[in-house]
């Protein structure tokens, strides 16, 4: 049975670069809401997750859900990973396809690894206001 990952870190960005040859990730725009004076809104943007303690096969998912409504909304993921360094790290940095959020609220990005929840992070869809700044 391969060892269960843990999470580092799990950020929602704007854009993710990935440098040729030395492999750094770079996140751009990092945010946890999203301003929009109207829903269904269509978003797209990077998802990044650092984990270490992991050795084996891996497929890892991610599934967007609404959590007003416990509703999955999307699912997107990657192919079979092989790690064979347990005390190494593991970098998914992922394009979330274009995804529709239906209504205003909190949206959890879960992450799963062989299909075992791994962790969370969340994005709110939320309305601007004279004291919104700092948002996408």
């Amino acid at each position: 049975m391969e060892a269960i990952p843990s999470v580092i870190a799990i950020l929602t960005c704007e854009k993710i670069i990935i440098e040729q040859g030395s492999n750094k990730k770079s996140l751009i725009g990092v945010f946890g809401q999203l301003l929009t004076p109207q829903v269904p809104v269509v978003g797209s943007f990077g998802f990044y997750a650092r984990l270490t303690d992991a050795e084996g096969d891996y497929t890892f998912k991610v599934e967007i859900v609404y959590a007003n409504e416990n509703k999955p909304i999307v699912r997107f993921g990657t192919e079979l990973l092989q790690v064979t360094d347990r005390l190494g790290f593991v970098e998914l940095a992922l394009s979330v396809p274009p995804v529709s959020f239906p209504s205003f609220g909190r949206y959890e990005l879960q992450l799963y690894g062989n299909e075992v929840y791994l962790g969370h992070v969340t994005i709110d869809v939320i309305q601007p206001t004279e004291t919104s700044h700092g948002n996408v």
